[in-house]
């Protein structure tokens, strides 16, 4: 549902012209909502691919974001994070602990810092 709402927003923006400004915290899919709530990234995707999408979007993360939510933050034009608070990861530490048995953190796993040095 979360995601339908999203697209409905991107199309009005769409259509009027109007830049996307995303205020972002998620941790991911809502999973109890199915596989209804990974198709509705691709849609998000789509739109923001659009060839005909010439205007501006940003996002604001002022909190953890996981997963694909973290796909379409990617590829707008500003990403706004905060220091020790926002971080951005398709997979958390827990996970990259189990499989590689390496230790990583939040921060240098995808905080600002981590973010920053990768843009310059």
């Amino acid at each position: 549902m979360h995601g339908l709402k999203i697209c409905k927003i991107l199309d009005m923006a769409l259509k009027t012209g109007a830049p996307v400004i995303g205020l972002n915290d998620s941790g991911g899919a809502r999973i109890q909502e199915g596989v209804a709530s990974l198709g509705s990234y691709a849609e998000i995707f789509f739109r923001n691919v659009r060839p005909e999408w010439s205007h501006s979007t940003d996002f604001c993360h002022h909190g953890p974001m996981c997963w694909g939510a973290v796909y379409s933050p990617a590829i707008t034009d500003f990403v706004v994070m905060v220091e020790e608070t926002s971080h951005m990861f398709i997979t958390g530490p827990e996970v990259i602990k189990t499989v590689t048995n390496e230790e990583v953190g939040f921060e240098d796993l995808g905080g600002q810092p981590h973010m920053q040095q990768n843009q310059e």
